[in-house]
């Protein structure tokens, strides 16, 4: 570049590379902060869904499926898709459906058990089974959920479904579960005199807190027995049609009442039912519902 100076030109140079190596050092520390910033990131994600997760993962299924299938049993099929057990990963179920509808339900259901977790509604008895974690991918969707052991035994492959209305009861719904009744839950030691009161307590408080307090109508949900450190768990699960709801209204009642009686698991009559009744209108009265689980109550035993 030249600058006229006294008269004279005067040749000032610049110095070959020090403005390219300058713009090079100044990219190389931005790049450095962003990528700083994005392993940050990337770490509080990891850490937020390791923490959603509690053991397993559906990339550490796919492993197994691909590299060491023995690893991998079938347990369920239906219209809806395949249930799958990792034997690298005994704490979980893995459901995988290949029908666009399917996932898009799935999807919803996820949806309903991420905002669930916000809300401490297990009791010691009784809990909402957990969704560990979910991925669709157009074509194809998985689900990981957390598995209720067999009380009969862990090799067991289907699950124990209780039926609260009924004494005596046992039936094999292929595909789905076995069915028992009160009397063939204490023949098999599932339950026992000394407790069975202590769990439909327990049941009654929970679903009174997913009506109440969550503010979710349970709508045709399912029950499943697990059996875990010697002890009986209740699971509450399959969330897919069921609803938020902000108001009270006879379409809500309605479907309250809906998932108490779409399937025979609650007590509807004796000394169960007036266990349940007590509990279920105790704890919705802490939530200022009472009247409205009264009602509820009323419309399913009528």
């Amino acid at each position: 570049m030249l600058k006229r100076k006294n008269n004279k030109n005067v040749v000032l140079r610049k110095v070959p590379g020090k403005g390219k190596n300058k713009t090079k050092r100044k990219n190389k520390r931005l790049s450095k902060r962003k990528n700083k910033r994005l392993s940050k990131r990337k770490n509080k994600r990891l850490s937020k869904r390791n923490k959603t997760m509690r053991g397993g993962s559906i990339s550490k299924f796919l492993e197994s499926e691909t590299n060491n299938s023995t690893n991998i049993v079938e347990i369920g099929k239906g219209g809806a898709g395949v249930a799958y057990l990792d034997k690298s990963q005994p704490d979980s179920v893995f459901k995988i459906s290949d029908k666009s509808v399917t996932c898009r339900v799935w999807g919803k259901e996820a949806s309903i058990y991420k905002q669930m977790e916000k809300f401490k509604v297990d009791t010691p008895l009784c809990k909402i089974l957990k969704m560990k974690e979910y991925e669709n991918h157009g074509d194809i969707c998985y689900m990981e959920l957390t598995r209720a052991f067999n009380p009969r035994g862990d090799d067991e492959n289907y699950t124990i479904q209780p039926q609260f209305q009924d004494e005596k009861y046992e039936y094999i719904y292929k595909g789905r579960g076995h069915f028992l009744g009160i009397s063939n839950l204490k023949d098999e030691n599932i339950f026992t005199d000394d407790n069975i009161n202590d769990y439909i307590r327990d049941l009654a408080i929970l679903m009174a807190r997913l009506h109440y307090k969550v503010k979710n109508d349970g709508y045709d949900l399912e029950l499943f027995i697990s059996k875990e450190d010697s002890r009986t768990i209740i699971y509450i699960a399959d969330f897919d049609l069921s609803e938020f709801y902000e108001v009270i209204s006879p379409r809500v009642i309605e479907r309250l009442e809906w998932s108490l009686s779409a399937f025979p698991y609650f007590p509807i009559d004796g000394d169960l039912y007036d266990i349940f009744s007590t509990n279920y209108i105790d704890e919705a009265t802490k939530y200022g519902m009472k009247e409205t689980a009264e009602k509820v109550l009323k419309l399913y035993t009528e």
